[in-house]
C-alpha cells in the first residue's frame, strides 16, 4: 500500500508539503461537484481526478511529461467551454508546473506556446456567460484570473532560477571552503612539517649530547627547539590569516643550520635575482626550497646541495642517492602544485642525485 501511494498518489518527497497546500485552491471544484447533478458530478469528478493525476505525475521529468501537460490543458479547455461544467482556474496549476519544469529549452518554448494560446481561450466562454447574465463580480474575478494565468509561468520560472542560483552559490561556497582547507593543508605540510622535522632532529641531538654529558651544547639545542616552537605558533596564525610573506634568504639561512647538522654543505648562486620576482613567485620559491632542502636532510644522504637562481627560475641540485620511490610522494606533489599555481613549470630529475628545475617564465 505504501509503495502504491508513493508511486501513484503522493507528491515527491523533496517538494515538501507545498504541493498539498496548493490543493486548497481546488476547494471551488469540490463545491461545484457537490452542486452538480449525479451524472455530471461523476464525469466532473473523474476529470478532476485525471487532471490531478497528470499534475502530480508532472512533478517528475520523465519522457511522459509532455503527455501529462497535454492532458491537463485538454481537461482545462473542456471544463471551461462545456456548459455542463462552468469551471475555470485549473490552468494556473498547469502554468506553475510549466514554470517549475526542468525540460529542455525547446520543449519549454512549446509548453509556453500551448499554454498561452489555450489558457486565454478557456476564459472566453465564462466571460461571455457572465456578461450575458450580467454578473459584474464574476467578470472582475475572471479578469483577475487572466492576469494570474499570464504571470504564473514567469513567476514560477523566476523562483526556480533564484533557487538554482542559490544552489550554485552554495556549491561554489563549498568549493571555496574545500580549496581553503587544501591551502591550509599544504601550508601546514610545507611549513610546520619541516619545522617539526627540525625539532625532532634537534631533540634527538640534544638527547645524544645529554648522554655524553655535554650539558651546555644540549641546552643550546633545547633553546633552539623552544624558539622553533614559538615560531611555529606564529606561523600557524599566519597560515590561518593567509597573510604569510616568506623571505627566500631567511628560508635558506634557517635551512643551512639544519643541513650542517645533517653533514650537508649548502651552496647558493645569484640569490639577488629573486628580488625582481613577484611576491607570489617568491612565496612559492620559499615553500619549494623548504620542502626540497628538508628532503635532502632526511632522504638524500647527500654531502652537498646547490641552489642556483636564474632570471626566470631556479634549480636545486644534490649529490645524493636520488628519488627512488619518493617521486610520487606528497612532498613532490606539493612542490609541483605550488609552482603551477603561480603559472610556473616544475620538473624533477633523478640523475646522480636529485635535480629540481623551476621556471616562472615572465612571471
Amino acid at each position: 500500500m505504501k509503495n502504491f501511494l508513493q508511486k501513484h498518489i503522493l507528491f515527491p518527497k523533496d517538494e515538501g508539503f507545498m504541493p498539498y497546500v496548493y490543493l486548497v485552491f481546488m476547494l471551488p471544484a469540490v463545491v461545484l461537484a457537490i452542486m452538480l447533478p449525479l451524472f455530471q458530478k461523476i464525469i466532473f469528478i473523474l476529470l478532476i481526478l485525471l487532471f490531478l493525476k497528470a499534475y502530480r505525475d508532472g512533478f517528475w521529468n520523465t519522457k511522459y511529461h509532455p503527455l501529462q501537460i497535454a492532458i491537463q490543458l485538454v481537461i482545462v479547455f473542456f471544463l471551461s467551454v462545456n456548459p455542463w461544467f462552468p469551471y475555470y482556474g485549473l490552468q494556473i496549476f498547469t502554468g506553475f508546473e510549466i514554470g517549475f519544469s526542468t525540460v529542455s529549452s525547446k520543449l519549454y518554448k512549446r509548453y509556453l506556446w500551448a499554454y498561452y494560446l489555450l489558457a486565454p481561450i478557456t476564459l472566453v466562454f465564462p466571460l461571455f456567460q457572465a456578461y450575458q447574465e450580467n454578473y459584474p463580480n464574476t467578470i472582475v474575478w475572471i479578469a483577475v484570473s487572466f492576469f494570474f494565468m499570464l504571470g504564473c509561468v514567469p513567476f514560477a520560472r523566476s523562483i526556480m532560477k533564484t533557487y538554482s542560483l542559490k544552489s550554485e552559490n552554495k556549491a561554489l561556497m563549498q568549493q571555496v571552503r574545500d580549496l581553503e582547507r587544501e591551502r591550509i593543508a599544504y601550508d601546514l605540510h610545507d611549513n610546520l612539517g619541516q619545522t617539526f622535522s627540525t625539532i625532532t632532529l634537534k631533540a634527538e641531538l640534544a638527547e645524544k649530547l645529554l648522554e655524553k654529558n655535554k650539558i651546555s651544547q644540549s641546552k643550546k639545542e633545547i633553546s633552539e627547539i623552544v624558539q622553533l616552537s614559538r615560531n611555529s605558533l606564529t606561523l600557524v596564525r599566519q597560515i590561518v590569516s593567509g597573510m604569510k610573506p616568506i623571505a627566500i634568504r631567511q628560508v635558506l639561512h634557517e635551512k643551512e643550520k639544519d643541513l650542517q647538522l645533517a653533514g650537508v654543505k649548502l651552496k647558493t648562486k645569484n640569490l639577488s635575482l629573486t628580488e625582481d620576482w613577484s611576491q607570489a613567485c617568491q612565496n612559492a620559491t620559499s615553500a619549494v626550497l623548504k620542502e626540497a632542502l628538508t628532503n635532502v636532510i632526511h632522504h638524500a644522504h647527500a654531502g652537498e646541495v646547490q641552489v642556483n637562481v636564474e632570471p626566470t627560475g631556479f634549480t636545486v641540485i644534490d649529490n645524493g642517492v636520488g628519488l627512488g620511490d619518493a617521486e610520487a610522494s606528497h612532498g613532490i606533489a606539493s612542490m609541483r602544485r605550488r609552482i603551477e599555481e603561480v603559472g610556473g613549470r616544475f620538473q624533477v630529475k633523478s640523475e646522480n642525485g636529485v635535480r629540481i628545475e623551476v621556471n616562472f617564465g615572465n612571471n
